[in-house]
């Protein structure tokens, strides 16, 4: 008898395919289902090629949605899934519905199943993704909220450091003792060891660093903000209490 090595291919073609997807760093827990009836769940290596791979094999032809939820990864996922003609979306963590029981005894196979249940039901909505333009500017002004909290850190903890000592700076440098540069230059002086004198220097020095820091990155970030988009950017500073800077608390 005649032998072939042909074998018989299952074609999805038109078939939904809903895959809730737990990632992180070093893996992926996926859960699959389709037609309310769960046909896959396993853990694989953080790879979108890896994942499409596995569909093509088990269910070619199929409709493949994924979701998951917005965290530490950002969108470098949802991008190379959506390239591959995966319809992926990525979701708030605090909008996936969970019971009590979910929340007591999380697990990512239980997530990425609650994830895949919740997709296929339609019950979840995917938050708007930034183009990487936008979201490198916005690292931008993150990185310069950053420098201002650290700016504010240096400066109290200078003022700490004064109070601690009883040194007052007085108010023909600087009124009600705030810390302007003169008032930092007021500060080039010595303690009474030079343990203290180091200390004293190393908290002026690193305040003076910050602002100058903080100062650079806002020059720099009101000019990418300016070459984006300018015109947005001058409408909205004209409305009352709207102004370029946000700023912290001392």
């Amino acid at each position: 008898m005649l032998s072939t090595n042909l074998q018989k291919q299952n074609d999805f073609t038109g078939q939904d395919f809903y895959m809730g997807l737990d990632v992180h760093k070093h893996s992926w827990c996926v859960t699959i289902r389709s037609l309310k009836i769960e046909v896959g769940h396993f853990t694989q290596v953080p790879d979108a090629a890896a994942l499409h791979q596995y569909l093509q094999r088990n269910f070619p032809g199929g409709s493949y949605h994924s979701a998951y939820e917005a965290g530490f990864c950002g969108t470098g996922s949802h991008e190379q899934l959506c390239k591959l003609g995966i319809d992926n979306i990525i979701v708030h963590a605090a909008d996936v519905p969970t019971t009590d029981k979910q929340k007591k005894s999380k697990t990512d196979q239980r997530d990425s199943r609650a994830l895949a249940d919740h997709l296929e039901r339609g019950n979840l909505h995917g938050i708007y993704v930034f183009s990487q333009e936008q979201q490198e500017l916005r690292s931008l002004f993150r990185l310069r909220e950053c420098r201002s909290k650290d700016t504010t850190r240096a400066n109290n903890r200078l003022k700490s450091f004064l109070m601690y000592y009883g040194i007052s700076i007085p108010e023909s440098v600087s009124k009600r003792g705030d810390l302007t540069g003169r008032a930092l230059a007021w500060l080039d002086m010595e303690m009474q060891s030079a343990a203290g004198t180091i200390v004293l220097q190393q908290y002026v020095a690193e305040l003076k660093y910050q602002r100058k820091q903080l100062f650079e990155l806002t020059k720099t970030l009101r000019k990418q903000v300016m070459a984006y988009d300018g015109q947005t950017y001058m409408n909205i500073i004209t409305i009352p209490g709207v102004g370029s800077i946000r700023r912290w608390r001392s």
